[in-house]
Parts: structure tokens; C-alpha cells; sequence
């Protein structure tokens, strides 16, 4: 019901829609930088054998209720941390929607409260660069760098960019017959 909402709310009246669709689920490698994942499960193991270090370090200096409580948050905080971004990743393709219209692409995404809606007009596309991904999906690229958003300035094209689309032969096909449409490997 709520997408019927914004798709009512957002495409105007001579609008006709050619395509909507969803992200799959990212893998999590594609999702954050390797290096930003691996340094937050580092930093979980170790807050992790800090944990445990602290309980077996405290035998007898500290009561054995605020040992087990301090070593279960320490714990319990490593796990939170190594886990945030499994849960990110499938927010994100959960509160995620696209729509390709006579007139524009649109790119909504909810974050947090606030929805982000992210639209560009057509007739400044010249091509669409279809990238095919390894999980059978493909990402979706805009040439054009100046996006429109409501209630923001111009910004980069990064944001309106249709990643992990399953159905890439569908849009294609709406898009094909005023665009040109190129895949890379």
C-alpha cells in the first residue's frame, strides 16, 4: 500500500509508467569496501576476547554479577557491530523502489523517517549502460550527472544508479525504443 501511495503521489498526470521494480537482496561483499567489513570484524573479535579476557582477568577483584554483566555488554556489543551491516543490506533492498516513466526514472529510498526520492527527465538520457551482475541480476547505469532531487540541490548520478535488478530484460525493453541501451561485461 505504501508504494501505491508514493507512486500516486509522485508521477504526475500525463505520466505513464513503462517499468517499476525493486532491488534483490545485495550480497554483503557488495554492499560495504572489503576493507571497512573486514576492520568491523576485527574490532568485533576483539571487543569479543576483551570480553572474556576482562570476565577471567576480574576473578576475585570484582563481583561475579558485575563481571558476568560488563563481559555480557562488551559481548553483546561486538556481535551488535558485526551483524549491523548484514541487517543494512537487507533493509536497504527491502525500502528501495524504482520506477521508469514516459518522463523520468525515479529512485526512492526510505531512510530512517525521511523518504529520498530521486528523479531525472529523460530527455537529458542519451544511453543506459546495463552492467550484468554475477548473482543474475544487473545494475542499471545513467549517463547524465546532474540528478534532481526534491528538496536538495543537483547532485551525482551515483544516487539514481538501479543496482541488483532482477528483471534487466524488462527494462530494457521499455527503455530501448528511446534510448541506447549498452551492456558491459
Amino acid at each position: 500500500m505504501k508504494t501505491k501511495n508514493f507512486i500516486l503521489n509522485n508521477i504526475e498526470d500525463d505520466e505513464v509508467i513503462l517499468w517499476q521494480g525493486k532491488p534483490c537482496r545485495t550480497k554483503l561483499i557488495k554492499y560495504v569496501s572489503k576493507k571497512f567489513l573486514v576492520l568491523k570484524w576485527i574490532f568485533c573479535m576483539f571487543s569479543i576476547s576483551f570480553g572474556v579476557k576482562y570476565f577471567e582477568y576480574y576473578n576475585g577483584v570484582v563481583s561475579d554479577t558485575i563481571r558476568k554483566v560488563v563481559t555480557l555488554v562488551i559481548i553483546i556489543c561486538g556481535i551488535l557491530l558485526a551483524i549491523k551491516p548484514l541487517y543494512d543490506s537487507r533493509k536497504d533492498a527491502q525500502n528501495t523502489f524504482y520506477i521508469l516513466t514516459n518522463k523520468r526514472v525515479i529512485v526512492r529510498r526510505k531512510k530512517g523517517q525521511c523518504d529520498v526520492t530521486t528523479y531525472m527527465n529523460l530527455n537529458r538520457l542519451k544511453n543506459i549502460c546495463i552492467e550484468k551482475n554475477r548473482s543474475k541480476t544487473a545494475t542499471v547505469y545513467f549517463n547524465d550527472r546532474k540528478l534532481q532531487y526534491n528538496n536538495f540541490k543537483n547532485e551525482d548520478f551515483d544516487n539514481a544508479v538501479f543496482y541488483n535488478v532482477k528483471e534487466y530484460n524488462a527494462f530494457e525493453k521499455a527503455v530501448s525504443s528511446f534510448v541506447d541501451v549498452s551492456y558491459v561485461a
